[in-house]
């Protein structure tokens, strides 16, 4: 079976064209602020679990606001933007929700 799919690849493939030299819009001094924003957030994760300052749910909360008011930094994303990468982010939560309360309806106990 192996076989027959590497043949029908190698009949039936195309080679890629070749990428162009990829071109950077913002210049590398312009992604250093993004960095020490996303250090940030992982700095108060860590400290704030390793000092025992917080729960692990309040720390998620302090970070989710901490990463509310560092993407005003960034021009890229506008509200709207932001607004879709939520509804997606709960879209998401709640699959995996789904996928879990689906598989413990069927453990036994």
């Amino acid at each position: 079976m192996a076989l027959a799919l590497i043949t029908v690849s190698i009949i039936f493939g195309k080679r890629p064209d070749a990428p162009d030299a990829p071109r950077s819009e913002v210049p590398v001094s312009g992604l250093w602020s993004g960095a020490i924003a996303s250090f940030g957030l992982i700095f108060m994760i860590f400290a704030g679990s390793r000092a025992a300052f917080a729960t692990a749910t309040e720390i998620s909360a302090f970070a989710a606001l901490y990463a509310i008011v560092a993407q005003r930094g960034v021009p890229r994303l506008r509200p709207a933007t932001a607004a879709h990468s939520f509804i997606q982010a709960a879209t998401r939560s709640g699959l995996v929700l789904f996928i879990v309360a689906a598989a413990q309806s069927l453990a036994s106990s």
